[in-house]
């Protein structure tokens, strides 16, 4: 095992009992001990070091990881749920610290656990987690036939899901839900998401979907060109053609993030979040009412993690891979200005009429820029594209 100041143990239900004679060895020569309250409450002591530090974990281990800094030359033990690698705080601290001074002794994940459990293979279920995130997030993901495993956010997470799926029109998908697994108090829920009644259970769940799609059930493909009615929309939905082409070009690969300048982007950027995992967005300028269908759509297509800003206050916010301006905003110094706020290789993209494209011939030139023409119902219309130098 390397030699580093940073080691994440992963710990099951079974508590310490569970632990491998390795993580025991790291455990009882930490310095410095992290932790939610809940694993401090299962080391006492006599566990550990005398005059080790106590870190308590309030709001995730990004905050702890700012501490850290604080006792480099201390030997420091991060103890999380299960696989820290797999939505734990492994992930979070490489990324803040990055991985050559952390080492990782994981347990088996709860996905793993429970696939185990309904004998499911691994790769072939749709693994999330909604603790983090919205629990809206599991629309993404609902197709007949799907696997669904998702970590719960809390004891309300399995009666959410279970309203999510009958809003989608799979009310007899089977759910089975396991709590506290590992532990002796593990308990398991099993029933169809329009039967699901058990009300509140353990904070600690795992919940298991098998989706089946009543008569009336609504799925989409994450290609990108949805149909319109699968927006709530005022006028603002630019049509189907465009947004296929605009993505084609935007070209979202994981970990970019998009800005949709206008209220023409939301569909946009949903559509950018739907095609590619780990992928973010944010739309800006949007007013009241698109904001409010904005959200509404982002939340039943899956992606509730969309951002909506009402200005363009770009201060703190992450450089884009991509921006998409609305074609009511496109004017020459408006795409130096966007094209400027660009990463190396990103792309710039917007959609317009004959006399706007002609307008842009001089920025086309200038930038090396591309135009292509899209007919939509007897009318051109074009979809503009500029890259920032790598």
């Amino acid at each position: 095992m390397k030699n580093s100041w940073i080691t994440v143990i992963g710990i099951g239900c079974d508590g310490l009992d569970g632990l491998s004679a390795q993580s025991r060895e790291v455990l009882a020569s930490a310095e410095v001990l992290a932790g939610s309250a809940r694993y401090h409450t299962l080391v006492s002591d006599t566990d550990i070091l005398d005059g080790c530090v106590r870190l308590i974990s309030q709001k995730g281990f990004t905050s702890l990881a700012e501490q850290f800094q604080s006792y480099k030359d201390k030997r420091i033990v991060v103890m999380t749920a299960g696989d820290p690698m797999h939505y734990g705080a492994g992930s979070a601290l490489a990324r803040r610290l990055g991985t050559s001074d952390i080492t990782v002794i994981p347990k088996p994940s709860a996905f793993s656990l429970a696939c185990g459990r309904m004998v499911w293979s691994v790769p072939d279920s749709e693994c999330l987690t909604i603790h983090a995130s919205h629990p809206a997030g599991i629309n993404l993901y609902v197709y007949p036939g799907a696997k669904i495993v998702a970590l719960g956010a809390d004891g309300e997470t399995p009666t959410q899901v279970a309203s999510y799926l009958c809003e989608r029109g799979f009310a007899q998908s089977h759910m089975t839900v396991f709590c506290d697994m590992g532990d002796m108090r593990e308990q398991c829920y099993k029933a169809t998401a329009e039967s699901w009644s058990h009300g509140r259970v353990s904070d600690l769940n795992t919940i298991c979907v098998e989706c089946i799609a009543g008569p009336d059930a609504r799925w989409w493909s994450r290609v990108p060109g949805l149909p319109a009615d699968a927006f709530v929309s005022g006028g603002e939905l630019i049509s189907r053609e465009a947004r296929t082409n605009v993505l084609s070009v935007l070209a979202p690969q994981p970990g970019d993030t998009l800005w949709g300048i206008g209220d023409n982007s939301g569909a946009i950027a949903i559509e950018w979040l739907r095609s590619t995992n780990h992928t973010r967005a944010t739309v800006y300028l949007c007013d009241e009412d698109h904001r409010t269908n904005l959200e509404k759509n982002a939340e039943f297509l899956g992606v509730p993690h969309l951002r909506v800003q009402d200005d363009e206050d770009f201060e703190n916010q992450r450089e884009p891979h991509a921006i998409f301006l609305s074609g009511s905003l496109v004017s020459e110094s408006k795409l130096r200005v966007y094209h400027d706020l660009l990463v190396p290789g990103g792309r710039l993209v917007t959609v317009c009429n004959e006399h706007e494209v002609e307008n842009l011939a001089g920025l086309l030139d200038s930038l090396s820029g591309t135009c292509v023409e899209m007919r939509i119902d007897d009318h051109s219309m074009f979809v503009v594209s500029f890259k920032s130098n790598l």
